[in-house]
């Protein structure tokens, strides 16, 4: 029985503080791996509520943080879409 990993995968950069949620799932970053869906859910929803409680003294990186991690996607590590096509 193969063992799943979760991921969560963050967009691939363009540009300070920009990018490319378009992008194919193969060109996204693997910022953190998790034994469970729920917890990278759970690691996700954090990450964003910290980024929230910055907003005062850091207004552009913080939101470019929110932004990243809304993006963000727990994904498996069998999933296709991550070895593109």
């Amino acid at each position: 029985m193969a063992v799943i990993a979760w991921y969560l995968l963050t967009p691939p950069y363009v540009g300070l503080n920009k990018f490319d949620a378009k992008a194919p799932l193969s060109k996204w970053y693997e910022a953190v791996d998790f034994e469970s869906l729920s917890d990278c859910q759970r690691y996700r929803a954090g990450t964003i509520k910290e980024y929230e409680k910055r907003l005062p003294e850091d207004p552009t990186g913080s939101r470019a943080g929110i932004e990243l991690f809304t993006a963000a996607k727990c994904v498996s590590s069998d999933d296709p879409s991550r070895a593109g096509s």
